[in-house]
């Protein structure tokens, strides 16, 4: 699957070997997604692997209103 906003994905968060899954909510020019975390906490995942596909607008009610796309 491709990368797209709202995709859930897992990867390592930054430099660390903590492995997170979440939803994208930015991709950066160099193709890692900043995500949030079914916790709330945001990550950077520089090689993320899609899990799921992206949900309809209507369905986004987990990401924080002022992150939202």
């Amino acid at each position: 699957m491709k990368l797209q906003i709202d995709s859930y994905v897992r990867g390592k968060a930054g430099l660390t070997d903590k492995v997170v899954e979440g939803r994208v909510y930015f991709i950066q020019r160099n193709g890692s997604a900043c995500i949030v975390s079914p916790d709330g906490k945001q990550h950077i995942i520089y090689e993320p692997e899609v899990l799921d596909k992206p949900r309809s607008l209507i369905a986004r009610t987990d990401i924080p209103a002022r992150l939202r796309a």
